[in-house]
């Protein structure tokens, strides 16, 4: 399909159903979201002050279990088995889509954090709307995604994976040199593509993509954890979003606070993959 047919309106773009997840799903989910160093050095930031902490895509709530008794935590997500973790703040776990309206009042919330979330949105641009509206003056804004940015770095699963068994590795396990040249044709064509893409933004500094896959593997696949990823997110994007509602990134001395320790996938730190925005006074 033409890069630029990929490229879908708002208008057109559906939630879609994925299938269900396997029973450990939500206890191994929460071990990987705590064992993240950047989810546990954003909790550490958000430690030195009383405030009313929004968690979208929120999975099972574990990150509230992360906060101090000062702190109000609210988290939403589709569909919510609350983590069985005890919360030392006052929390409360809501079953809401994010890409409609939220139902909170305007300026209610001091920080809005997300954590692998983005790139699960069939509709971004109305949840980043919503955050911004919801988001007290001077609150934060903390979003973790993978890097897509980087073509070289992150693949989403879905441009490779159209059969159950549809991977490099298992290609080498079989010697299937047929399914292996598939998969480096497909692996090119995307680096090609978001090479294209940042390009792209790079000539046009002003603009945003929200590229959402229309036809997302886990449709017709079984269930994997990053099968149901629709959003191929960009972090420059959604940052240049932000930042024509007057959102603007923390300092860098800031930032470099919730890179301590942090590792990612390739065992490297990755800047990109974290946003950190206030919103003006």
């Amino acid at each position: 399909m033409p890069l630029s047919k990929r490229f879908v309106k708002l208008s057109q773009m559906q939630a879609v159903a994925s299938n269900s997840p396997p029973a450990d799903y939500y206890e191994v989910s929460d071990n990987n979201l705590l064992s993240q160093p950047v989810v546990r050095n954003v909790a550490q930031i958000l430690a030195a002050a009383p405030q009313d902490i929004l968690d979208i895509g929120c999975g099972t709530g574990a990150f509230g279990t992360l906060l101090t008794e000062s702190q109000n935590y609210t988290g939403i997500d589709l569909k919510i088995t609350p983590t069985p973790r005890p919360f030392k703040c006052q929390a409360r776990l809501l079953e809401h889509d994010a890409c409609n309206a939220l139902p909170f009042a305007a300026e209610s919330f001091d920080t809005i954090v997300s954590f692998w979330c983005m790139e699960h949105l069939p509709a971004p641009q109305n949840t980043l709307n919503e955050c911004v509206r919801v988001l007290k003056p001077g609150g934060w804004l903390f979003f973790v995604f993978p890097n897509y940015d980087n073509p070289t770095r992150r693949c989403p699963s879905w441009w490779v994976s159209h059969s159950s068994d549809d991977s490099i590795a298992t290609a080498f396990q079989r010697f299937a040199l047929t399914d292996l040249s598939t998969q480096l044709v497909r692996r090119l064509t995307y680096l090609l593509r978001q090479s294209a893409k940042q390009v792209y933004l790079d000539i046009f500094q002003s603009r945003s993509l929200f590229e959402i896959n229309p036809d997302p593997a886990h449709r017709r696949l079984n269930w994997s954890r990053d099968r149901d990823a629709i959003h191929i997110a960009s972090a420059r994007s959604v940052m240049r979003y932000l930042q024509g509602f007057g959102l603007a990134a923390v300092p860098a001395e800031l930032r470099e606070e919730i890179y301590k320790k942090a590792r990612y996938w390739m065992f490297d730190r990755n800047p990109e993959q974290v946003l950190w925005m206030e919103k003006a006074q």
